[in-house]
C-alpha cells in the first residue's frame, strides 16, 4: 500500500484543505442562523400569507369551508405571530431591557433594527459608558425610554442646563469627558426631554 509522503507541499495542502471545511461549515452555520431568524421567517411567511389571499381558488376554498385550506392559511397566521413575538423581544423598550439583563451571547447573530435603534453592539457599547460613568440601570433606562416629570421639573432642568452652558470652566471639563460632567449632562438632558405630567401624577424617579 502506498504512503504519501508528508512534504512541506502536502502539508500545506492539507491544511488549507482544513481551513476550506472550517470555513464552508462555519459558513453554513451562518446561512442556517440568518435563515431561522425572526425577520427572515416573517418575510417567507408574510410573502406566502400575501399568494395565498390572493389566490381566487384558495379564497374560493376557504369560503366554501375547506378544511385543508382554512389549516394551511391558519398554520401560516401562526408561524407569523410566534416569529413577530420573538421579534419584538429585541425592539423597542424590550431592547434596552435585552442589553440591561442579560450579557452579548444572548445577542442574535443577525440583529436587525428598526425605528432609529441602535445595533446591539453599539447600544451594549453605550449601555457599558453608561455604566463607567455610574448611572443606574433606571436613569439607563430613561434615556432611550424617556422620562416623566411635572412641568416645573422639567423647566429647572433646563435652567439647569442653561447655568451650566454659560459655565465655561464646565463646558471645558464636558468637552474634556470629565465623568462627573458627563454624567450631569446626560441626567439634565433627561430631565429637560421628559414627558411633562400634571402634579398629581406619579412622575418617574
Amino acid at each position: 500500500m502506498s504512503t504519501t509522503e508528508m512534504t512541506p507541499a502536502v502539508r500545506d495542502a492539507a491544511e488549507r484543505a482544513a481551513t476550506k471545511t472550517a470555513a464552508d461549515a462555519a459558513m453554513a452555520r451562518l446561512t442556517e442562523e440568518f435563515h431561522n431568524s425572526p425577520e427572515q421567517r416573517i418575510v417567507r411567511d408574510q410573502a406566502e400569507l400575501d399568494r395565498l389571499q390572493s389566490d381566487p381558488f384558495h379564497m374560493n376554498a376557504r369560503a366554501a369551508g375547506n378544511r385543508a385550506a382554512e389549516a394551511q392559511e391558519s398554520a401560516i397566521q401562526s408561524r407569523l405571530a410566534v416569529a413577530k413575538a420573538e421579534a419584538e423581544k429585541l425592539h423597542g423598550d424590550n431592547r434596552i431591557e435585552h442589553v440591561l439583563s442579560t450579557d452579548g451571547t444572548s445577542d442574535p447573530l443577525f440583529d436587525g433594527t428598526a425605528n432609529g435603534e441602535l445595533p446591539m453592539q453599539a447600544l451594549r457599547s453605550q449601555v457599558a459608558d453608561y455604566r463607567e460613568l455610574g448611572l443606574s440601570d433606571e436613569t439607563i433606562r430613561q434615556t432611550y425610554a424617556g422620562a416623566r416629570y411635572p412641568r416645573h421639573v422639567v423647566a429647572w432642568g433646563q435652567k439647569l442646563f442653561e447655568e451650566k452652558m454659560a459655565d465655561p470652566a464646565w463646558v471645558e471639563r464636558l468637552a474634556r469627558g470629565d465623568k462627573l460632567a458627563r454624567k450631569e449632562s446626560i441626567c439634565m438632558d433627561i430631565i429637560r426631554n421628559a414627558t411633562v405630567i400634571a402634579d398629581d401624577v406619579q412622575a418617574d424617579t
